[in-house]
């Protein structure tokens, strides 16, 4: 199990997302701790940004910490726009409608980026490099050659 100062040291980095995920029935007595908690890491934390549902119950409560040290680092994803507007607690709301196209133009990136490094690796098994004349490489250095020690023979008594 990490400490928070193990978690801040590995995760404290542009672009590192929290997701929330809790229970919408918390307990009077729990309340507290999960604002403390939200509190906790988001002012522990430079660049973790928090992202929630947007839910009654332990996302609510977190979030309440998190926006308390910084707004701007709680993100909310909604299920459609206008979900639960009076409760948002971020300054970023994100609907699942919204965010669809975003993340279908990544995944389509992601597998044009693979398949082209598919094809240059292709071209570097089969390809010839040709270099214009002046501007060929440096033949490479031969290896160092090493001479074995000499043993002596072993001498008759």
């Amino acid at each position: 199990m990490l400490t928070i100062e193990q978690l801040i040291e590995s995760y404290d980095k542009p672009g590192t997302v929290i997701l929330l995920e809790g229970k919408r029935a918390v307990l009077p007595t729990d309340q507290h701790k999960l604002i403390e908690v939200g509190k906790l890491l988001a002012g522990s934390s430079k660049h973790i940004v928090f992202r929630s549902g947007n839910a009654k119950g332990a996302d609510y409560f977190f979030s309440q910490g998190v926006s308390m040290v910084n707004p701007s680092r709680l993100q909310q994803v909604t299920p459609y726009r206008g979900h639960r507007t009076k409760e948002t607690l971020g300054r970023q709301t994100v609907s699942l409608d919204e965010a669809k196209a975003g993340i279908i133009q990544r995944l389509s990136n992601q597998k044009k980026q693979q398949a082209f490094q598919e094809y240059v690796e292709g071209l570097k098994d089969t390809a010839t490099i040709v270099y214009a004349p002046g501007f060929e490489p440096p033949a490479p250095r031969p290896a160092p050659t090493t001479v074995a020690p000499a043993t002596s023979a072993p001498t008759g008594n």
